[in-house]
C-alpha cells in the first residue's frame, strides 16, 4: 500500500501545503484504484509520469516565483513612474499659471505700451500746437512791436508838433509884445497930438491962418485915428483869437498829456504781458526741453536696443560680403582728454586683405539729415585719430529720404533693422 503521508511531506517540501496534500490525496486513490490491475512496469511508468509532474510542477512554481518577482518590479516602476507624471501634472499646471501670467504680463505690457504711443502721439501734437501758438504769439509780440514802434513815432512827430506849437507861442507872445509896444507908442502920440490940439485951439485965437493949417491936420488926424481905431479893432479881434488858438492849444496839450498817460498804461500793460508771455514762454520751453529728453530717452532705449541686436549678425555679413574680419562689435568711448570723447554706437577692430580695418558705425531709430552732419564730422575727427582704413556703416529703423541720399553719396553702408537676421521689427518694441 502506498504512504501518501510520505508523498505529501516530500510534495510540502515543493509545493503550497495545499496543493502538495491535494496532490498526495489524487495519487493515493489512483494507487489504490489500480492497485489491483496495474503491473509492476505500468507502475513504474505511473511513477516517472508523477516524477515529471513533480518537475514540471516546480518548473510552473518557479515561473510563477518569477512572474511574481516580476510583477513586483513592474509595480515598484509603476508606482514611480505615477509619482514621476504626477511631478510632471504639477510642474505642467506650474507652467501654465506662469504662462498664463506671463501672458498677461504681456497684455498688460502692451497696453502700457500702446498707452506711451498715444501719450506720445498726444504729446507731440500738443508740440505742435504749442509751437503754432508760439508761432502766433511771436507775430502778435511782433505786430504789438510795430505798433510800439508807430505810437513811438507818431509820439515823436506830436513831441516835435508840441515844440513848434511852443516856438509859435514864443513868437506869437513876442508879436504881441511888440503890438503893445506899439499900442503904447500910439497912445503916447495919441496924447501928444491931444497937446497938439490944445495948442493948435490956444493957436487959433492968435492966427486963422494957422487954424485953417492946423483944421486940416486935425482932419488927416481924424482920419489917421479912424485908421489907428481900425487897427485897434482888428488888433483886437486877432488878439482874441489868438487868445482862443492858445485855449484850444492848451485844450489840444491837455487830450496830449491825458492821450500820453493812457499810452504810458498801456505800455505798462503791454510790459506786464510781455513779463507774462516770456514766463509762460520759458515754461513752455521747459516742459518742452523735459518732453524732448523723454524722447530721448526712449529713442536711445530704442537705438541700443537694436544695436545689442545687431552686433553679431552684422559681424557675419562684414565678414560675408566686405571680407571684413573683426573680433568683435561693440559700443566704445573715444576719450581724448577728461573732458572730450566720442561715442562710437558700433565699433570694431579687425582686418581685410591683411591691412587693420576700423569699422565705426552710427545707430539710430530714425535717422536725419542732422544726424548725418553730425556722423559725417565724427568720421573727419576719426581720420586723423586712427591709424588704418576707416569701414563706415549705418544702421536705423527709418531714413529719411535726403539722408539716405547722401550716405550712399559719401559711400557709407547704409543697413536698414530688416536686413539684420533677427532683430525685432519696429512695430514689436511698441
Amino acid at each position: 500500500m502506498i504512504d501518501t503521508l510520505k508523498i505529501f511531506n516530500e510534495l510540502k517540501e515543493k509545493l503550497d501545503p495545499e496543493a502538495a496534500l491535494k496532490l498526495a490525496e489524487i495519487i493515493g486513490s489512483v494507487y489504490s484504484e489500480l492497485s489491483d490491475t496495474v503491473t509492476k512496469a505500468e507502475f513504474n511508468e505511473l511513477k516517472d509520469i508523477v516524477h515529471d509532474l513533480l518537475n514540471a510542477q516546480r518548473q510552473t512554481t518557479d515561473h510563477l516565483n518569477r512572474l511574481l518577482e516580476f510583477q513586483q518590479k513592474v509595480e515598484k516602476q509603476l508606482e514611480t513612474l505615477t509619482r514621476r507624471v504626477d511631478q510632471l501634472t504639477v510642474a505642467q499646471q506650474k507652467t501654465e499659471e506662469r504662462l498664463n501670467q506671463l501672458a498677461e504680463a504681456q497684455q498688460k505690457t502692451e497696453e502700457q505700451l500702446e498707452k506711451l504711443t498715444q501719450r506720445v502721439d498726444q504729446l507731440t501734437i500738443a508740440q505742435q500746437k504749442t509751437e503754432e501758438r508760439l508761432e502766433k504769439l511771436t507775430q502778435r509780440v511782433d505786430q504789438l512791436a510795430e505798433a510800439q514802434r508807430k505810437t513811438e513815432e507818431r509820439l515823436e512827430k506830436l513831441t516835435q508838433h508840441v515844440d513848434q506849437l511852443t516856438i509859435a507861442q514864443q513868437k506869437t507872445e513876442e508879436r504881441l509884445e511888440k503890438l503893445t509896444q506899439r499900442v503904447d507908442q500910439l497912445a503916447e502920440a495919441q496924447r501928444k497930438t491931444e497937446e497938439r490940439l490944445n495948442q493948435l485951439a490956444q493957436a487959433q485965437q492968435k492966427t486963422e491962418e494957422r487954424l485953417e493949417k492946423l483944421t486940416q491936420r486935425v482932419d488927416q488926424l481924424t482920419i489917421a485915428q479912424q485908421k489907428t481905431e481900425e487897427r485897434l479893432e482888428k488888433l483886437t479881434q486877432r488878439v482874441d483869437q489868438l487868445a482862443e488858438a492858445q485855449q484850444k492849444t492848451e485844450q489840444r496839450l491837455n487830450q496830449l498829456a491825458q492821450a500820453q498817460q493812457k499810452t504810458e498804461e498801456r505800455l505798462e500793460q503791454l510790459a506786464e504781458a510781455q513779463r507774462k508771455t516770456e514766463e509762460t514762454i520759458r515754461k513752455l520751453t521747459r516742459r518742452v526741453d523735459d518732453i524732448a529728453e523723454q524722447l530721448g530717452g526712449i529713442s536711445n532705449t530704442i537705438g541700443y536696443r537694436l544695436e545689442d541686436q545687431a552686433y553679431k549678425p552684422l559681424k557675419q555679413i562684414l565678414e560675408k560680403e566686405y571680407r571684413i574680419s573683426v573680433d568683435r562689435l561693440y559700443r566704445k568711448n573715444l576719450v581724448y582728454s577728461p573732458k572730450k570723447y566720442d561715442e562710437i554706437n558700433i565699433y570694431g577692430e579687425g582686418q581685410r586683405n591683411g591691412n587693420r580695418v576700423f569699422v565705426i558705425g552710427e545707430c539710430k531709430a530714425q535717422f536725419g539729415v542732422r544726424d548725418v552732419n553730425r556722423f559725417l564730422k565724427l568720421l573727419e575727427r576719426l581720420k586723423s585719430r586712427l591709424e588704418g582704413e576707416i569701414f563706415p556703416i549705418t544702421l536705423a529703423y527709418q531714413y529719411h529720404p535726403v539722408a539716405e541720399e547722401i550716405l550712399k553719396q559719401k559711400g557709407i553702408r547704409v543697413f536698414w533693422s530688416y536686413e539684420i537676421p533677427n532683430v525685432l521689427p519696429y512695430s514689436d518694441i511698441f
